[in-house]
């Protein structure tokens, strides 16, 4: 049978796991913060190909074809708004996304 000073040793170790668990949620790598150099780098919207743009989150081949058809009509883009005159695409969206969007005039930019 267990002696009063194995049920202590079985009391410690469980105090001890809950407290690691704790910890180990407390710091979940949801909370992590990476260094910016892990960041995808931002894709120019005024030559971004539909591949291009349907790597960005939310983004399908519907409105990646739009936005390359916004910019065949229209010219290229003179600013990250112009992107609310696609169909389908509103603030919120606009918002998430303009973080990964840069605006280039130039045949190349470098970010």
């Amino acid at each position: 049978m267990f002696s009063r000073s194995d049920g202590a040793v079985v009391i410690g170790v469980a105090s001890l796991a809950a407290l690691i668990l704790g910890v180990s949620l407390w710091l979940s790598p949801t909370s992590w913060q990476f260094p910016e150099q892990n960041q995808p780098s931002p894709i120019d919207l005024n030559h971004a190909s539909m591949a291009d743009l349907m790597e960005l989150s939310g983004i399908g081949p519907v409105l990646a074809e739009r936005i390359v058809q916004y910019r065949r009509l229209n010219g290229p883009f003179q600013s990250l708004e112009q992107l609310l005159d696609v169909q389908g695409i509103g603030s919120q969206t606009l918002e998430r996304l303009r973080p990964r969007l840069r605006i280039c005039a130039l045949p190349s930019c470098d970010f």
